[in-house]
């Protein structure tokens, strides 16, 4: 097999990218940096039923009906949490100290109809240097990365399940 050029990616799927790097940039030209994380919440300790379309663009392709359940339910309890996270970066904060209201945050999210890839994207632009979008592309890499690494922090991924392993998931990332 030849050797790629310097700035040439080669796919096992056998597609090959003469730019990889150029096509990126090209990408992301197309749409402000400031966008990628969306609008910023007007109160970013206050859930509303305004915040869908945010959430939405961030690709969590929530319906109006399933959000709105959400706020009206669990939303007082949702800020009440907010408000005990640190407006802080993931990696200057003891995730330890904060689990509790965290894990609770993210236990009043996940629900059937949303998953802990959701309920990132809904959560993530209240405390954007904290909360980490995990779609299921990041989801799947840190379950591969972990389980290759270090048997033990794996397997605590393994058995955490819902609001845990969004926490689980954010450890690592610190």
């Amino acid at each position: 097999m030849n050797n790629p050029a310097p700035n040439e990616l080669h796919l096992r799927s056998g597609l090959r990218l003469a730019d990889p790097t150029g096509m990126l940039r090209a990408k992301f030209a197309q749409w402000p940096w400031s966008k990628y994380d969306g609008d910023l919440p007007p109160d970013p300790d206050a859930v509303t039923a305004a915040d869908v379309e945010r959430a939405n663009r961030l690709g969590a392709r929530l319906s109006y009906a399933v959000w709105q359940r959400l706020v009206t339910a669990k939303g007082p309890a949702m800020n009440a949490l907010l408000v005990k996270l640190p407006k802080a970066a993931l990696e200057d904060v003891d995730l330890d100290a904060i689990r509790g209201p965290l894990v609770g945050l993210f236990d009043l999210v996940v629900e059937k109809d949303i998953s802990i890839s959701r309920a990132t994207k809904i959560l993530y632009p209240f405390r954007p240097a904290l909360l980490a979008v995990l779609d299921s592309v990041v989801d799947c890499s840190y379950w591969y990365a972990t389980s290759i690494a270090d048997e033990a922090p794996f397997r605590r991924l393994q058995r955490a399940g819902g609001a845990d392993g969004a926490y689980e998931l954010l450890a690592p990332m610190r």
